[in-house]
């Protein structure tokens, strides 16, 4: 039974969003955007989906993804 728990629903891998929109803008054949320096970056982790559940990413790296950079 698993009502009221929270799960994470994110990659096991976590580039920057720079990494990754670079990557998704040259997959598209796009210019790449521009990104101001500094920030804070956060991860989420979805351990627990996959301990709780078993789930397992059948991509685990947005930029690799299906169809790959």
């Amino acid at each position: 039974d698993i009502r009221g728990e929270v799960f994470n629903a994110c990659a096991d891998e976590h580039p920057t969003r720079r990494v990754l929109y670079t990557a998704a803008a040259r997959r598209l054949g796009m210019e790449p955007p521009t990104f101001e320096e500094g920030g804070v970056n956060k991860i989420v982790s979805n351990a627990k989906a996959k301990r709780v559940l078993g789930y397992t990413l059948q991509h685990p790296n947005p930029v690799e993804g299906p169809s790959g950079v």
